[in-house]
């Protein structure tokens, strides 16, 4: 029988009261009563937990730290994390264990098999006997219950956790809670990660860029500065120091119409700020000056 899990302790924070027995796999792992220190070993395995995510900003690695910690922590036998792609709407495996490598490479579309209805109904799944689930997708070899959890961040699904067993009933309902505790923690951390990865992309990008740009500007024949658009000179070729009769070190990093107050009174300054404007090209005829501005 299929349990559609729904309510909203399952979707956000949870009281010491909602979890009175956790009980993985037949084993109990924590036993809460009044006792305070009780609580605080509970609590203690979250920060611990939390403070391994927040140490860690490859994704890969982080991946593989969050499967280390349900092995550890939850006593699962196999868990499976697979991330949503949102362009082609499927669900595609980012890291695993226990599953075979054909089993892990499969691709589910929203709304197919456990995960896919997961992913769907960004709710938690419970599969009891998977015998009578026509939809069932191949995981483990000899499946019989299945539990997934969505993996929400503000609300939005990033990808599913999802767990197997080859005895029928092996989870319930008690399991839920926690899981949805360690899959909120892993979406945030997950999240973060892929930040990072995008920000460390856009500045490679970015520098290798600069490091073309740099090249281009310093083989030309032609006398080359730029300015960013606080008008701050950002380069200045071999050529205009031979030019200007400037090093690049004196100059670079210094306001341009400071620096050569007389370009202002030949309306470069307009010029240059209506090309940052319009981001079209301008051109403008200067008189030629010597290193002290003299004509």
């Amino acid at each position: 029988m299929t349990f559609p899990l729904e309510g909203s302790a399952f979707r956000g924070f949870l009281t010491w009261h909602d979890l009175c027995l956790l009980v993985f796999q037949g084993r109990t792992v924590w036993a809460m009563t009044s006792n305070e220190n009780q609580r605080e070993k509970l609590l203690q395995a979250l920060l611990d937990i939390d403070r391994a995510f927040a140490s860690t900003i490859d994704l890969e690695e982080l991946l593989n730290r969050i499967l280390q910690v349900s092995r550890e922590v939850f006593g699962f036998d196999n868990a499976i994390i697979r991330l949503l792609d949102p362009d082609a709407s499927v669900l595609v495996t980012a890291a695993s264990y226990g599953y075979e490598e054909a089993a892990a490479n499969v691709r589910i579309p929203l709304g197919e098999g456990v995960m896919g209805a997961v992913a769907q109904t960004e709710k938690p799944l419970l599969v009891n006997d998977l015998t009578a689930q026509n939809d069932y997708i191949p995981g483990i070899n000899d499946a019989r219950s299945e539990l997934a959890v969505p993996l929400l961040v503000n609300e939005k699904l990033i990808g599913v956790y999802n767990v197997e067993s080859t005895r029928p009933h092996a989870f319930s309902t008690a399991d839920i809670p926690p899981l949805m505790i360690l899959a909120g923690q892993a979406a945030v951390a997950i999240e973060n990660a892929r930040l990072y990865s995008d920000l460390r992309l856009v500045s490679d990008r970015n520098r290798s860029l600069h490091q073309l740009n740099q090249r281009i500007v310093e083989s030309a024949g032609l006398g080359i500065y730029t300015v960013d658009t606080d008008l701050v000179i950002t380069s200045w070729n071999s050529q205009m120091e031979k030019f200007a009769g400037l090093p690049r070190d004196e100059v670079i990093g210094q306001k341009l119409f400071k620096r050569f107050p007389t370009l202002r009174d030949e309306g470069f300054e307009d010029a240059v700020r209506q090309v940052l404007r319009d981001g079209s090209p301008g051109k403008l005829r200067l008189a030629h000056r010597n290193v002290l501005g003299e004509l």
